[in-house]
């Protein structure tokens, strides 16, 4: 049995090549900037003490830089590293601004974890990935 704890911490925390997935469960924080209504960008915004904010973008300049989409449901979000907004302080987010120059970072939006689709077996979510920036006082 301990072989397979050692394992799996070893699969999810010196995986460099397996996404971390941040859900977004604090939904009454973040706040969704409007981007181009035409486009498949997206940005949320918290407030954080220290940095000010935090955004999450899933933004771009041109095509070849285009950010991935993932459809998953939420048993299989939870075989990868994945977090919840709302437990994450001012040092994770650091941490993960550096995790994010070696791995993809993911999200699940807001809007649909805190709807009650996530109640429903086998529900599919789409998932952003997404640039993260912290602002203000670093």
């Amino acid at each position: 049995m301990w072989k397979l704890v050692i394992l799996y911490i070893f699969l999810n925390v010196f995986n460099t090549d397996s996404p971390i997935i941040i859900i977004i469960d604090d939904c009454k924080n973040w706040r969704e900037v409007k981007l181009n209504p035409n486009s498949e960008k997206y940005a949320i915004i918290k407030d954080i003490p220290i940095f000010h904010t935090v955004s999450l973008s899933h933004n771009w300049l041109n095509d070849e830089n285009q950010l991935l989409r993932k459809t998953l449901s939420l048993v299989e979000i939870k075989k990868f590293s994945s977090f919840y907004s709302s437990e994450l302080g001012p040092n994770n987010w650091n941490k993960l601004l550096e995790y994010s120059k070696t791995r993809k970072i993911f999200i699940l939006k807001p809007i649909d974890f805190c709807s009650q689709k996530r109640f429903l077996f086998n529900t599919k979510f789409e998932l952003l990935e997404v640039n993260i920036h912290l602002g203000g006082d670093e």
